[in-house]
């Protein structure tokens, strides 16, 4: 970063992949070659972590944590000082590939993305800021509520001023940097963040590639669309309808509101139907599948979701255009076919005594009708006797 002139910077970045490992996350970041720490403890209720100068690679999760999402994931965490290092000591730093990649594909999720702008010319001046935020008509704001905190660094009455909560999806936080790390040298540094989580972060990123990678207006489109200090006008009683304060006009400069929140339609996936079959009702289903059986529970299902969801009835006509959808009747038949066969109370012992000497899945299943009386039997005691 210079500080000769006013910047926009990415200061953090944390996000997970599904589908790298760790010497694939190093290769993408451009670390492989730079010295890595292994964690004596681990980061972020990960089992193993390794450290580079601000940047930390968590993989390995407690089975405590549960879930097939958390045990394939692998976290990576860029703090201010490891987004210097990134660009410092990567062999292809590139912030527009790295984040294209990040919304690229279901892999990988964005939990934490900080852009910052440092001003160094008086643009953003503390007073005005934090008298200003004192008076309510004089913003216009989406954000519930705006407050403010008061700290003492140095001696001296650091002022941060937030809009937003700290641990919603999106939140302003603008402070005086030079009092923070203390440099007399300077004689003004001002930083306006932006802190965004989860959906915002990745809506973020789409609009900043979608205005072809150009930070600035982006940034200050965000800031536009969810706050703006006015100008009280005597005649008018309505401040929507005032102008902007100068100082924030020049701040903005001639960018358009962006929104972050955007309903879409979801785009529904094998993966996020497992998600949402696994996680949020894995505990009822498997309960109902061992009080009443695998093929009971599946009629029970199939009989129940008369009332179609378009999300699923679009993700069956992908499947089946791929031919990677079983037909209702046919898993039906299946099951009802292995439940006859008593397959469905064989363990697995069995069954490896019904494989022995076959040389492929054909030759088990001609076995099956042999191997199995269908006349009240269990196919255990067919086994014993056989």
């Amino acid at each position: 970063m210079s500080e000769n002139h006013n910047a926009i910077i990415f200061d953090w970045l944390s996000f997970t992949s599904l589908s790298d490992g760790v010497e694939d996350l190093k290769a993408i970041l451009g670390l492989s070659h730079v010295q890595w720490i292994e964690l004596e403890r681990p980061f972020n209720g990960y089992t193993h972590s390794i450290y580079f100068n601000g940047i930390t690679i968590c993989w390995g999760v407690p089975q405590s944590w549960g879930g097939d999402y958390h045990k394939d994931t692998t976290y990576v965490n860029m703090s201010g000082s490891g987004c210097r290092a990134y660009e410092t000591h990567s062999s292809n730093c590139d912030w527009n590939s790295l984040l294209a990649l990040l919304v690229s594909c279901d892999d990988y999720h964005i939990s934490r993305l900080d852009v910052s702008y440092d001003d160094f010319d008086n643009v953003l001046d503390m007073d005005i800021i934090y008298s200003e935020s004192l008076q309510r008509d004089h913003m216009i704001t989406t954000f519930r509520r705006g407050f403010w905190e008061l700290g003492i660094l140095n001696a001296k009455k650091e002022r941060t001023v937030y809009f937003g909560s700290k641990k919603s999806n999106l939140m302003f936080r603008i402070y005086d940097k030079k009092e923070e790390r203390n440099r007399s040298d300077l004689s003004h540094w001002v930083r306006w963040e932006i802190q965004l989580r989860d959906d915002r972060a990745f809506t973020f990123v789409r609009k900043y590639i979608e205005n072809d990678y150009n930070i600035g207006e982006v940034f200050a489109g965000v800031i536009y669309n969810y706050l703006r200090f006015v100008e009280p006008e005597e005649n008018d009683t309505n401040n929507r309808r005032w102008g902007l304060q100068e100082w924030y006009q020049k701040f903005i400069g001639n960018a358009e509101k962006i929104k972050l929140f955007e309903k879409k339609d979801e785009e529904y996936n094998l993966y996020k139907l497992k998600q949402t079959t696994t996680k949020k009702f894995g505990g009822a289903t498997a309960t109902y599948i061992q009080a009443v059986g695998v093929t009971q529970a599946v009629k029970d299902i199939f009989k129940e979701c008369s009332k179609k969801n378009p999300k699923y009835i679009k993700l069956k006509q992908e499947l089946d255009s791929q031919a990677q959808l079983i037909p209702e009747m046919d898993l039906l038949n299946r099951l009802d076919y292995l439940e006859r066969m008593g397959l469905m109370s064989c363990d697995l012992s069995q069954f490896e005594h019904i494989c022995e000497n076959c040389d492929d899945i054909a030759s088990v299943l001609s076995r099956l009708p042999d191997l199995y009386k269908p006349l009240g039997g269990d196919i255990s005691d067919t086994l014993a006797s056989s």
